[in-house]
């Protein structure tokens, strides 16, 4: 007896420089590439693990392209080349924790906001606030005259500076390794960085695994973005998804999934 033919599910795959895979789990209806600009230095949202970039920036770049029905490629750059990235037109968008200001700034287009995050104050626990628990926020006001550490290229620094904090001192560092080493050795030698500023998600990490340190939420309220070239042809398209992402739960999802203190 003749079995029926069986056809196999064809999983669309698209091996990407730098063996990153970039995929489409439908059929693409569009051949051309897009290329998304990350930046692999900044967990939980685009790191190395294992040999592959992953995250939660990653993910979503994902979600977003398969619902462009489109392959792509990630392209990946440190934080301060991101949106130089895009206006040169290295790439068709980026999704590397930019905000709208910044954007602006770079005579850029960007879609609605994905994801809003408070940041967070890094301090030893020196007993300065003992009535003042952890998580709780902190004023700005009271920074002014302060040296604050900050990850090179970041929008927090200008963020900081937005907010007018008299005589405030903004140092860069590399990356959040450096920041907190910073910190420590100049409490050690008494040459104080009074805080680094950070993540919720850092922040919560850095205090678990030293208890010497505590972290106070600061009003930096910021709206994440995606960055596109100057008259982009996908940011409704993409603005669209976005909004199905965010009713149906799956910015939610990813948030979970990453351990992203959004609020």
């Amino acid at each position: 007896m003749r079995r029926p033919f069986l056809s196999l599910l064809t999983i669309v795959l698209f091996t990407i420089f730098w063996g990153e895979p970039g995929f489409c789990v439908t059929e693409p209806e569009n051949d051309e590439v897009l290329t998304v600009i990350i930046s692999a230095n900044n967990p939980p949202y685009a790191f190395m693990q294992y040999g592959s970039i992953v995250g939660f920036d990653i993910d979503l770049a994902k979600m977003i392209c398969n619902r462009l029905g489109r392959k792509f490629q990630f392209k990946n750059v440190p934080q301060n080349q991101v949106l130089p990235a895009i206006k040169n037109k290295e790439g068709d968008m980026a999704i590397a924790g930019v905000n709208a200001s910044e954007s602006k700034e770079f005579g850029l287009d960007f879609s609605i906001p994905y994801l809003t995050n408070t940041k967070a104050l890094v301090m030893v626990n020196s007993g300065e606030f003992l009535n003042v628990p952890q998580g709780a926020y902190f004023p700005c006001w009271m920074l002014q005259d302060r040296t604050i550490g900050v990850v090179s290229g970041s929008q927090i620094e200008s963020e900081l500076y937005d907010l007018g904090i008299k005589n405030l001192t903004i140092r860069r560092y590399e990356n959040v390794g450096k920041l907190l080493a910073e910190m420590t050795k100049r409490v050690r030698h008494k040459k104080i960085l009074y805080g680094i500023v950070v993540s919720i998600q850092d922040a919560q990490s850095m205090v678990k695994q030293n208890e010497d340190l505590i972290f106070y939420r600061l009003k930096l309220r910021n709206s994440l973005v995606t960055a596109f070239p100057k008259g982009s042809p996908i940011r409704a398209e993409v603005n669209d998804i976005i909004t199905n992402l965010v009713n149906e739960g799956k910015i939610y999802g990813l948030e979970s999934k990453w351990e992203i203190s959004g609020e």
